[in-house]
């Protein structure tokens, strides 16, 4: 995602999120209804997701390394990880 766009050139952050939607969140998440169980998430295999989204929200809203997790996911408007699988 970096590679496609930054804050000065190349694709919108838009465009990043719509590729984030369609292509990025299905990769990461592609094996996680055999895990994953809302009662009892398993911390260890959603650190890595959590991550993942984490660097793909840093790209998409242009942040700073600091800046929280939790605005740039409503900057955005990317549900957290946790929300996404239980769906």
């Amino acid at each position: 995602m970096k590679v496609l766009g930054n804050s000065v050139e190349g694709i919108s952050p838009a465009n990043l999120r719509l590729l984030y939607n369609t292509v990025i969140i299905l990769a990461i998440t592609y094996g996680a209804p055999l895990w994953f169980t809302p009662d009892k998430p398993q911390a260890k295999l959603i650190g890595p997701l959590v991550k993942a989204q984490r660097k793909a929200l840093l790209a998409i809203s242009g942040g700073f390394y600091d800046t929280p997790t939790e605005a740039m996911q409503i900057l955005t408007y990317i549900p957290p990880i946790h929300s996404t699988l239980t769906c």
